[in-house]
C-alpha cells in the first residue's frame, strides 16, 4: 500500500467541501490523500455538507491560524459516527501498526458540522468516549485535531486501506488488522453463537426484533446490545463468535478493524429499503467467513433519510435463510401470528399517520 511524506502542508477542514478533507490540493499531493467511497476515482461526500456546497472553493492565498513543527502521519476525516468512524476515518492506520515505535504524530481533520468546538480548538479529552477508546485500541495517543487553518512541517499521508461501498479492502490491510487484533485480543476462540440488537433509541430498528431474537434464543443464541459494552469488549464478544444474527447496523462494523474472521458466520437483515444489499455486502463480506442476507418485505418510511426507515422482515424469507445458515436453528413455535400482532402494535404505538408503509416486490 501507498503512502508519501510531503512539507508544508496545508490543512483547512473548509477544504473537506471539496476535493479532500483536510489536505489543501497541490501539485505535489498525492490524489490518495483525497476522502474515497465506491472507487479510488470517486471522491466521497463530507457529513454534514449539502451537495450544492461540494464543490472546489478553495483559493490561494488565504490566512492561516497557525504554523505547527513537527512530525505526523495524516489520519483523515474525523467522522462522528460509529460506523463511519470504523469503516473510514480508520483506514489510513495501517501505516501507524506497520511501524511500532515511530515518532510521527497522529493528525485528524474534525469536518465543519460535525463537532462543536469552542474557540476552534477541539481536545482528545473532548472526543466522545467511544472514539478516546477505538484511539487507545490502536495505540494512537494524543492525536493532533484539526479545527482551523494551518500548516504541517512534515506530513505522511498513507492511502485508505479500505473503501467503504467497494471491493477494495487489500489484503495487507486485513493481515495488519488482523496481526493487531491478536496481540491485543489474543487468539480467535469461536464459541458462541450470538443475535445482535439495536437498542430502541437507535432509529432504523426492526419492528418485531423482540419475537425474531427470543425465536434464536430457544436455540441456543445468547441476545446482546453490543452498544452497552466497552470497545474492546465489543471486538471481543464478535470476534469470538461463531454465528451472528443481526439487523444491519454499526455493531456489525466492528469487523471492519478486526481484519479477517473466518471462524464468524452472519444471516443479516436488510433493514434500508432502497439500500442496496450488494453495498453492504461488499463493505462486511471479506471480513467474515460468510454472509447472507435476509431482505425486508416492508419498510416504514420515517420522512426523512431511508437511514431511518423501520423494517418489517419477510418472515418465509427469514425461515428459508435460516435453514441454510445454520441448520441447529429450530424455528418451530415461532408464531407468525405473534410476529404480526408485535408489527401491528409497533406500528400503532411508533408510527404517524403521515408515514407510509413500503413493500418490498422484489
Amino acid at each position: 500500500m501507498r503512502f508519501q511524506t510531503s512539507s508544508n502542508v496545508f490543512i483547512d477542514p473548509q477544504v473537506a467541501k471539496s476535493w479532500t478533507p483536510g489536505i489543501v490540493p497541490r501539485e505535489d499531493i498525492p490524489n490518495f490523500a483525497a476522502f474515497y467511497r465506491w472507487s479510488r476515482e470517486r471522491l466521497a461526500p463530507v457529513p454534514g455538507v449539502p451537495p450544492e456546497r461540494a464543490t472546489p472553493k478553495w483559493t490561494s492565498p488565504y490566512t492561516l491560524r497557525s504554523r505547527v513543527k513537527g512530525e505526523f502521519w495524516y489520519g483523515g476525516l474525523l467522522d462522528d459516527r460509529f460506523g463511519h468512524f470504523l469503516t473510514e476515518t480508520m483506514t489510513r492506520v495501517w501505516w501507524h501498526l506497520s511501524n511500532p515505535g515511530h515518532s510521527r504524530r497522529a493528525v485528524f481533520v474534525a469536518v465543519d458540522g460535525s463537532y462543536d468546538s469552542k474557540n476552534n480548538e477541539f481536545t482528545f479529552a473532548e472526543l466522545r468516549s467511544w472514539q478516546r477508546q477505538v484511539f487507545e485500541y490502536f495505540n494512537i495517543e494524543d492525536p493532533l485535531i484539526v479545527t482551523s487553518p494551518l500548516e504541517l512541517e512534515s506530513l505522511l499521508i498513507p492511502e485508505q486501506g479500505a473503501l467503504l461501498f467497494s471491493d477494495i479492502h487489500e489484503p495487507e490491510y486485513q493481515s495488519i488488522l488482523s496481526d493487531h487484533a491478536t496481540s491485543v485480543l489474543g487468539a480467535i476462540k469461536p464459541e458462541r453463537k450470538l443475535f445482535l440488537t439495536r437498542p430502541e433509541t437507535i432509529s432504523g430498528a426492526v419492528i418485531g426484533e423482540k419475537a425474531l431474537a427470543q425465536a434464536f434464543e430457544r436455540s441456543g443464541y445468547e441476545i446482546i446490545s453490543t452498544e452497552k459494552l466497552p470497545f474492546i469488549e465489543q471486538l471481543q464478544t464478535v470476534r469470538n463468535a461463531t454465528y451472528i444474527v443481526a439487523s444491519q447496523g454499526s455493531a456489525l462494523h466492528l469487523f471492519n478493524v478486526l481484519g479477517k474472521v473466518p471462524s464468524t458466520k452472519v444471516l443479516l437483515f436488510q433493514r434500508l429499503g432502497d439500500y442496496s444489499s450488494s453495498a453492504f455486502a461488499s463493505t462486511l463480506g471479506p471480513y467474515v467467513g460468510s454472509l447472507d442476507i435476509s431482505m425486508p418485505m416492508a419498510r416504514i418510511r420515517s420522512g426523512r433519510s431511508t437511514n431511518h426507515d423501520q423494517t418489517i422482515v419477510d418472515i418465509l424469507d427469514v425461515e428459508q435463510k435460516t435453514r441454510q445458515f445454520d441448520p441447529s436453528v429450530s424455528l418451530i413455535g415461532f408464531s407468525s401470528n405473534k410476529y404480526l400482532e408485535e408489527i401491528l402494535d409497533g406500528i400503532k404505538r411508533g408510527m404517524p399517520l403521515n408515514k407510509t408503509i413500503h413493500i418490498n416486490r422484489s
